[in-house]
């Protein structure tokens, strides 16, 4: 078997992933010299033309000359040939507008007077001299608004920052937007783009709701250029607007908001087909918008229909224009990635919430409270059931944990939380019983608790009872009907999946596709139920009836896998594929699983059928990122599978296909030890970063964000419970390429998963200021349709107990603090953040921060964590930390020592 090529580690203990470019500086009072260049740190240089400045240093460059219609832009990247390339450039509208052109760049009489394109406002330029980094620094003025830009650039980046600071007259002043716009000069047509969302109208644009990591992204063939906003900035620089941020038609489950605290929006644009150059146009800035409902966002062009007063005469903003001229086909956005977790999350990451306690503590409350939660308060009435009957002897509200006997054998399983699934215990591609019955198994041994152990067993009996037809078998057990049902959804044999997507809003469009009766059998749900009753068997105990179950269904795939790699979503109850989601991008799930059998067996059919599938993945979904899986089309933000968005050249795409992708092909690459699964493996995480939160935006307020996922470029909710699920996808992937960046990920997921649950300690710390259900209880998601909300909760999985479970997977393959000597990563997991680690010899010291006693409520009891140092030479070793006294350990214990979390330890 081939072994894995070791990698050098990305970044040092306590930094992400990319190493920090050291900075040259620009001497005080340096003249600039005509013809001559400025050296800065001898690496970025400036040098002045007749009517024109330069500015480059090695990697990048930016050209910026006068002309008559203001100062044009052109920003270059060096390619391996030694070459420079033009990328991109200035955007300025030609006069007068054609009358095909986009909204946000149409003429639009009075209404020009408040709308500023940045670029077009710019007419002189100079060097600035006080700064010890390179800056040049343009400014202009159209009427009395003054418009200056600061382009800066250090040694070693391939990245210019700008700074746009902007002065509007006016008591109060007023504008519809103010933009920064370019072009892109890599070609008409591009390979690749990415911008956070889709759009359906011409008047779309991409609002800063859905900014979990944003950036607008475009590439053809090796050219490449991504502005990426500076989120600082945009907390730091907050100007609020009356009347901002309005939302079509009435929403529920809101949040209290200050209608005088409403900031004025940042949006970012990309537009392939603007009507007013062929070239791909790309803007950001500040601009209100309508949220629609999930995830569009209108700007009203018409004339002055969203001019807005500001609270100020001053707005700033920034954002990075990173640029390439030797970028991988279809992967530049790595970088991009990357990127944005060394500039935000790897900040974040050492900041203390969203935790409140240990997560043992987490488990003592959450386990209780759910297994009694009745589905059912005051505010939640209308959609969840208060009394009904499971009984013809008897009515009235179920807890969530149930138990019972099935053929004689212990059985149970935590049921459904909405009144449409209230009776179900469910094994599906989304909540799954499977799944939490490793972590509860987990958990029950940790802390001691037989009783969790037992419940774990249970399901794991009721799993195997589902009746299989040829190896494949149902999703839901329904409690009130004592059977087993397919799925929730059910597709006719003429069912038309090319309906009419209308660029506006209109619920009950779709034809329907919902039947919580089906009798259609879903494959991502039992690929993800054997997937996880594996890991039952190989992490928890070894059930004897696991392989034999799974085997029929693993032979099951076999059989009805395309010759492409790929498996039909659904089945019908004589085993006929489904019309609908013949193409999907399901596949990770399937290898996932394939793998894990493969491991239970070593028959390798099953691994090679997880090499075809991979194949799939590498060769129809990521090089368009076209991650088509049962939510994309057929869940809240249903469309017809045929939409594709030619104004931003992207794709639908799904969160949930992605976290299965990067499991089962970083499962596959560690049995087979190739490198392309790997690097597939690595180029999925490194795109599912975009729907991951890199920061705490002010204006996300139901809770603390960052780290938490967004499920889809169609939705809009923050802090979504699959990013528990996530976290275990990111943490296999982590162990196996030893990316600071990625163990940072990961634990971020997995602490976001906790932010939402109600408790007192979250409310006074301000991780969840406005709770809605019981102590110890969780919704699914907060935001879910782009406005402050604490919306519904759809069960234990996608709640506290999926937090729960994706805490042990940690727990168990990380502990709560984690070091690499040998790659030379560390990341703490559970309360605490490694500052430091040094090991020499047979010396190690390690500095630890607990985060949990710098909270504005600190958790103030001691607490035991797990250190877990791998990549030792066997021996002895001297311990000290945080200056400490010193411990002897062997590289054996050291993989589980306990060590003790004082309060003081700050």
């Amino acid at each position: 078997m081939k072994k894995l090529t070791r990698r050098d580690a990305i970044g040092t203990i306590g930094r992400a992933a990319g190493s920090a470019a050291v900075l040259g500086t620009l001497p005080l009072g340096a003249a600039l010299m005509r013809g001559r260049p400025l050296q800065v740190g001898e690496a970025v240089r400036v040098t002045e033309t007749t009517g024109s400045l330069q500015i480059e240093n090695g990697r990048v460059r930016a050209r910026f000359t006068k002309g008559e219609t203001g100062i044009r832009q052109e920003y270059f990247a060096h390619d391996p040939q030694g070459s420079w390339m033009i990328i991109a450039s200035s955007f300025t509208p030609p006069e007068p507008r054609p009358a095909n052109a986009a909204p946000l760049y149409s003429g639009q009489g009075d209404a020009q007077a408040y709308r500023i394109l940045a670029c077009g406002v710019l007419e002189s330029l100079q060097v600035d001299k006080s700064s010890t980094s390179a800056k040049i620094v343009l400014s202009g003025a159209a009427d009395e608004t003054r418009v200056r830009q600061i382009v800066s650039l250090d040694p070693g980046q391939n990245y210019f920052h700008v700074k746009v600071e902007v002065s509007l007259p006016g008591t109060p002043p007023k504008i519809e937007y103010l933009l920064n716009a370019f072009v892109f000069e890599g070609g008409s047509k591009p390979d690749f783009t990415h911008v956070p969302a889709m759009k359906r109208a011409d008047d779309d644009v991409i609002g800063d709701r859905i900014f979990n990591s944003p950036a607008a992204l475009i590439q053809q063939e090796e050219l490449l250029a991504a502005l990426v906003p500076d989120l600082d900035l945009l907390n730091a620089e907050v100007v609020y607007a009356k009347g901002a941020r309005p939302v079509d038609g009435p929403r529920g489950f809101r949040v209290p908001e200050d209608p005088s605290k409403m900031s004025f929006p940042a949006i970012l644009d990309l537009d392939l087909q603007s009507g007013i150059t062929e070239k791909p146009v790309f803007a950001f800035g500040f601009a209100d918008y309508i949220t629609e409902q999930h995830v569009y966002w209108r700007h009203e062009n018409h004339s002055g229909a969203m001019r807005r007063e500001l609270s100020s005469n001053r707005l700033r903003y920034g954002f990075d224009l990173l640029l390439r001229a030797d970028a991988a086909r279809f992967r530049g956005y790595q970088a991009v990635s990357r990127h944005l977790w060394e500039r935000y999350g790897s900040k974040y990451i050492r900041q203390p919430r969203p935790r409140a306690m240990p997560l043992a503590e987490y488990a003592k409350v959450c386990f209780p409270a759910a297994f009694e939660y009745k589905g059912d308060i005051a505010a939640d009435t209308k959609r969840y059931a208060d009394e009904l009957p499971y009984d013809p002897e008897k009515s009235g509200p179920l807890p969530t944990w149930l138990e019972f006997e099935l053929d004689g054998q212990p059985v149970g399983g935590i049921r459904g939380t909405p009144a449409q699934w209230y009776y179900d215990i469910q094994y599906t591609a989304w909540w799954n019983n499977a799944r939490d019955a490793v972590g509860m198994y987990w958990w029950g041994q940790h802390l001691d608790d037989p009783t969790l152990v037992a419940k774990a067993r249970r399901m794991v009996n009721l799993a195997l009872t589902a009746p299989q037809n040829h190896g494949i078998f149902p999703s839901l057990y329904r409690f009130n009907e004592k059977r087993w049902r397919g799925c929730y959804w059910k597709f006719s044999a003429d069912y038309n999946t090319h309906w009419k997507f209308s660029d506006r809003w209109q619920p009950g469009a779709a034809p329907k596709f919902w039947d919580f009766n089906s009798d259609s059998y879903q494959t991502a749900a039992a690929s993800l139920t054997g997937a996880h009753l594996l890991r039952y068997r190989r992490l928890c105990e070894d059930d004897t009836r696991i392989v034999p179950y799974l085997v029929r269904y693993g032979d099951f795939l076999l059989e009805h896998m395309q010759p492409d790699g790929s498996v039909p979503a659904w089945f019908t109850p004589d085993l006929q594929p489904a019309p609908a989601l013949r193409f999907n991008s399901e596949g990770g799930v399937h290898l996932w699983f394939l793998v894990e059998l493969y491991g239970a067996t070593q028959d390798k059919r099953y691994l090679e059928a997880a090499g075809r599938m991979a194949g799939f993945i590498s060769r129809e979904t990521l090089p368009q990122q076209r991650w088509y899986d049962f939510e994309t089309f057929y869940s809240c933000a249903s469309k017809p599978e045929n939409v594709f968005d030619p104004r931003t050249g992207q794709y639908p795409q799904c969160t949930a296909s992605m976290m299965w992708a990067v499991h089962g092909l970083s499962a596959l690459a560690k049995v087979t030890g190739d490198p392309a699964h790997l690097q597939a493996a690595e180029a999925v995480a490194d795109y599912s970063i975009f729907y991951q939160a890199s920061w705490q935006p002010h204006f996300v307020i139901t809770a603390y964000a960052f780290g938490g996922f967004r499920s889809q470029n169609s939705d809009a909710e923050w802090l979504d419970m699959r990013s528990s699920t996530f976290a275990e996808s990111l943490a296999a992937l982590a162990e196996l390429t030893h990316r600071q960046d990625l163990y940072e990920r990961a634990a971020a997921a997995m602490r976001s998963a906790f932010a939402a649950i109600s408790h007192p300690r979250h409310t006074e710390n301000g991780i969840f200021r406005f709770p809605r259900y019981p102590v110890g209880i969780e919704p699914e998601n907060i935001d879910h349709e782009g406005l402050p909300q604490d919306p519904l909760r759809s069960g234990f999985d996608w709640g506290e107990g999926g937090a729960l479970a994706g805490a042990a997977d940690l727990l168990r393959s990380l502990g709560g603090v984690f070091v690499d000597g040998e790659h030379g990563v560390a990341i703490g997991v559970d309360g605490v953040a490694v500052k430091n680690c040094k090991i020499e010899g047979r010396t190690i010291r390690l500095d630890l921060e607990n985060q949990l006693a710098a909270l504005p409520f600190p958790y103030d009891q001691p607490y035991q964590v797990e250190l877990r140092v791998v990549g030792l030479a066997d021996g002895t070793y001297e311990l000290a930390i945080n200056g400490g006294p010193v411990r002897r350990a062997t590289s054996a214990e050291l993989l589980h020592l306990p060590i003790q979390i004082a309060p003081h330890l700050v």
